[in-house]
C-alpha cells in the first residue's frame, strides 16, 4: 500500500526505506487487497500456500492487513530476499542532486548495470529474486506443493522478476507501472519453465 516515502518519491529516492510505515491511504488499499485475496484463495486462504513478505514494515504491514481483512490466518514469513532496489548512497536524499543530466546519461547507456554508489543494479535485484524464487521453487517441488505462493514485496522487484521471466530489454524496468497492491502472477511447468499470467491487476483498489 501507499507508504510515507511515497509522498516525497517525487523529490526523494527511497531505494529500500525499511521503516517506512504506510498511509492511512496505504493501509485502506491493503484491506481492499484482502478483499480480492479473499475472493481468489477461499474464505480462509485454504487455497493459497506458503506466504513471504519484505522486511520492509509497509510490505510486512500490507500483507498482515491484507490477511485481516480477507481472515486468513496463516504465517507470514519475511526475507530481506524480497527488499525494495538499495541505493546506497542516494537513499532519501534528493534526487535532483542524485540524478545529474550525466548520470541519467551514463543510466540510459547501461541500464542493466547501472547502480548508485554503494547501491544495487537491475542485473542485481534480477539476480537476488530470481535466486530467492529458485530456491523456493525448488523445496515446493520437493514436497509436492503445488498450491500458489504469496508473496509481498515491491514495484521494482516485480519489475526485474517479469525481466527474469520474459528476458526483457533492461529498459523495461524503468517502463512498467506497478501500483501499490497491484497483483502479478506467474506460473512454471518444469518443461516450460516460467510464464506470465498478469501484470498489475489493481481491480480491486477503490482507494486509488
Amino acid at each position: 500500500g501507499e507508504s510515507e516515502a511515497n509522498l516525497v518519491e517525487d523529490r526523494l529516492i527511497a531505494g529500500r526505506s525499511p521503516t517506512s510505515a504506510l498511509t492511512a491511504k496505504g493501509e485502506a488499499q491493503a484491506r481492499e487487497l484482502g478483499v480480492a485475496l479473499r475472493k481468489r484463495y477461499g474464505e480462509h486462504g485454504e487455497l493459497a500456500g506458503r506466504v513471504y513478505s519484505s522486511t520492509a514494515v509497509r510490505a510486512y504491514d500490507t500483507a498482515r492487513l491484507a490477511f485481516e481483512s480477507a481472515q486468513f490466518t496463516a504465517r507470514i514469513v519475511q526475507e530481506d530476499a524480497l527488499l525494495e532496489i538499495a541505493q546506497g548512497e542516494w537513499e532519501e536524499q534528493e534526487r535532483s542532486q542524485c540524478i545529474t543530466p550525466e548520470v541519467a546519461k551514463a543510466q540510459h547507456a547501461n541500464p542493466y548495470d547501472f547502480k548508485a554508489p554503494g547501491g544495487e543494479s537491475v542485473r542485481d535485484v534480477e539476480h537476488r529474486i530470481a535466486t530467492f524464487v529458485s530456491a523456493l521453487l525448488k523445496e515446493l517441488e520437493h514436497e509436492n506443493d503445488m498450491r500458489p505462493v504469496l508473496i509481498f514485496t515491491h514495484g521494482f522487484v516485480i519489475k526485474c522478476f517479469l525481466l527474469h521471466v520474459m528476458s526483457s530489454d533492461p529498459r523495461m524496468a524503468y517502463k512498467t507501472i506497478i501500483s501499490n497492491t497491484g497483483i502479478s502472477q506467474f506460473g512454471y511447468k518444469p518443461e516450460e519453465g516460467w510464464f506470465l499470467l498478469s501484470v498489475n491487476d489493481d481491480a480491486h483498489l477503490i482507494t486509488k
